[in-house]
């Protein structure tokens, strides 16, 4: 059996929370959302949808992941928040 970690989140199209597996990263059976999952999970699952793979586990609606990445430049060592990038 091998291991994978879950990516939670709700379904664009009935509002219900939904879940899809990633074989992707560490593997270490972890549960995220789409605000803490490490990228390699979250661009496996992107890869999903792109590939018409990705259904919502209770509607049977064909989904995808809309992926913006966010680059911040900050000063190396120095403390920051996570509502640090709001003010840039």
């Amino acid at each position: 059996m091998g291991c994978f970690d879950t990516l939670n989140f709700t379904c664009p199209a009935c509002g219900k929370p939904t879940s899809e597996q990633s074989k992707a990263g560490n593997c270490s059976l972890d549960n995220f959302t789409l605000d803490n999952a490490p990228l390699t999970v979250i661009a496996d699952i992107n890869d999903d949808g792109k590939n018409g793979s990705l259904y919502c586990e209770h509607c049977n609606t064909q989904l995808e992941l809309e992926v913006c990445f966010i680059a911040i430049p900050r000063i190396r060592g120095a403390e920051t928040t996570d509502d640090d990038w709001r003010s840039v």
